[in-house]
């Protein structure tokens, strides 16, 4: 829990300096009695059975007290909530190392599955779009609404030679750019103006490139200097590093290990803030991207809960006061 207004929690020192009070006064109470009555009329000058009724009614108005003074300090928890907006890129590698039978039935077709699976998970408010790789990018689908569309040319990808990582994050930075300005732009032309989420205000990102790779960067820009260009962008990258070290494709006949470059990978993620996931199977890979979707699908926002808790102290200070009147027949 936090809260809006905390310094109005300093109220809750005179509410201490009370409790203190009355604890003392109890005391000097219980003192005064043994003083000047005989033993046998102790439980009548200071009956115990009242005393722990009046005791309770007196924790029931304090606790009330301390319930009130939170509720001014407008006290807030963090809620999960389905994202109401964002862009995401699906960069997908589609190398000849895709081809790699070491994940059934291949790579690139256990990565269309699973690829197809998360964007049908995401919130419909989610643009997402898609970037397809190998010896050079494409952006194949700007970032949209319609995952449909998504849907249908993720079944399309076809593996070629060659793996331009640096070129597809280049290529996802330009998508989002103009996903993000076309927005813009239609709300100006609303007459609306562009507003600020709580993510936005908290220095989260509003998009992000999931990055699916098996190999290394063998064409096209430095992969690690386009993920630098990323993180000055604020845009995080979440890297899947895909299939196994025994993963073999044949090439005019000869049989080419293309082990997978976790490495790069990882220090891609970790250059822009993003996530970073390893995957060997099929279900490894349904797994990562199960974790995706519920980093990229939800957001958590800060809920006021005053009325809650002022509502707890009013309900509160009716039972110590009903307690009070019921037990001593009069308001304490």
């Amino acid at each position: 829990m936090s809260f809006l207004a905390p310094l109005r929690l300093l109220l809750l020192v005179p509410v201490a300096a009370l409790v203190v009070t009355y604890v003392l006064m109890q005391r000097r109470r219980r003192k005064y009695a043994v003083r000047f009555a005989s033993m046998d009329l102790l439980d009548k000058v200071a009956p115990r059975r009242s005393g722990w009724r009046r005791h309770v009614a007196a924790g029931l108005l304090g606790l009330a007290a301390v319930a009130m003074v939170v509720g001014l300090a407008r006290p807030t928890v963090e809620t999960t909530v389905e994202a109401e907006g964002g862009v995401v890129v699906l960069a997908i590698d589609t190398s000849l190392s895709m081809d790699a039978t070491d994940v059934q039935p291949n790579r690139l077709d256990a990565a269309i599955a699973e690829a197809t699976a998360f964007v049908d998970g995401l919130p419909e408010a989610i643009e997402v779009g898609l970037v397809s790789f190998d010896g050079t990018a494409r952006v194949l689908v700007m970032p949209t609404i319609d995952h449909e569309t998504v849907v249908t040319a993720i079944s399309g990808l076809e593996t070629g030679p060659g793996t331009a990582g640096g070129d597809a994050i280049h290529a996802s930075l330009t998508a989002i750019e103009a996903a993000q300005s076309d927005d813009e732009t239609a709300l100006r032309g609303a007459g609306a103006q562009p507003e600020v989420s709580d993510e936005d205000a908290d220095g989260a990102p509003t998009a992000t490139i999931v990055l699916l790779s098996d190999g290394a960067t063998t064409q096209g820009s430095d992969v690690l200097e386009a993920a630098e260009i990323a993180a000055d962008s604020g845009v995080p990258i979440s890297t899947i590093t895909y299939g196994t070290e025994a993963g073999t494709v044949t090439v005019d006949g000869e049989v080419v290990p293309v082990p997978p470059d976790a490495e790069t990978m990882e220090e891609v993620a970790e250059t822009t803030g993003g996530l970073s996931f390893e995957a060997a199977s099929p279900d490894e890979l349904a797994a990562v991207y199960a974790d995706l979707e519920g980093d990229l699908g939800n957001q958590t926002e800060q809920r006021e809960i005053t009325l809650i808790v002022v509502a707890i102290g009013f309900f509160v200070l009716l039972a110590g006061a009903a307690l009070s009147m019921v037990w001593t027949g009069r308001f304490p």
